[in-house]
């Protein structure tokens, strides 16, 4: 059974640049109203290599927008929360986010390549997940589900000193991830690893890019090349992450 269409390589490529688009804007709107402690540019000149800690906090159960009938609609009733059967069924069929969430990030870490991943490390970073699920997108009446997920990271000293810290980070830009089928995840726990795996590979490069900003490609106008402005060339690296894009409906 497929997961991934792989011969869309056109899709794929749309999704990337929309991704890098998105991806300032995204990090300004979704770490509004949350705890943040900044790390100067001195500190984080220090940090040649970073561990991730295995100990990731997970909530006991997701939130997860059950089936909802027109009738049920129409009469204005929301959908059912079915987090605690859901949490059951993906720790029956194995599903672990906290290893999702932390493979995650130990891959984005090595493809930025701003830090060393290492154990004992300069620094080490601590992740909790705050929320996760599957919630019905706004203004939406249908049997389409978005992954939803909330995740704070704070990066240790060796003497446990707090250097960074971003609370409650979640993914803000619908565009960013893709919909699902609530009945389709009910009945595929690979399509549910698959769609966390998405979700969290983008979370990681956002917040990983919030602690190692990337430079930002400048709007052309026309006519003009991104190889030289003023008589000085300028480079340009921006990093795309590499999220595979399960599809909503295996075939």
């Amino acid at each position: 059974m497929e997961f991934f269409d792989s011969n869309s390589h056109f899709a794929q490529e749309i999704r990337h640049i929309a991704l890098a688009t998105v991806a300032v804007a995204t990090l300004v709107t979704m770490m509004g109203g949350c705890g943040l402690t900044y790390i100067s540019k001195e500190s984080l000149s220090k940090i040649k290599s970073i561990d991730v800690d295995t100990d990731i906090t997970v909530p006991r159960s997701p939130v997860v927008d059950g089936p909802l009938t027109t009738t049920q609609f129409v009469l204005g009733a929301l959908p059912p929360n079915i987090g605690g059967s859901f949490g059951g069924y993906m720790e029956a069929n194995g599903v672990k986010l906290d290893q999702i969430v932390l493979r995650a990030f130990r891959r984005q870490l090595m493809e930025q390549g701003r830090f060393e991943l290492r154990e004992s490390g300069d620094a080490t970073l601590k992740l909790e997940v705050g929320a996760y699920g599957f919630r019905m997108p706004a203004l939406y009446f249908g049997d389409q589900r978005k992954t939803t997920l909330t995740v704070g990271a704070t990066l240790m000293s060796e003497d446990s000193t707090v250097m960074w810290k971003q609370q409650g980070a979640t993914i803000l830009n619908p565009g960013l991830t893709t919909e699902f089928s609530i009945r389709a995840l009910s009945k595929d726990s690979e399509l549910v690893e698959r769609a966390f795996e998405e979700a969290s590979c983008v979370l990681a490069y956002l917040l990983l890019s919030k602690l190692h900003p990337m430079p930002v490609p400048p709007i052309l106008s026309s006519g003009e090349s991104s190889g030289e402005s003023s008589g000085e060339s300028r480079e340009i690296v921006l990093r795309i992450p590499t999220c595979e894009t399960p599809v909503s409906e295996p075939g």
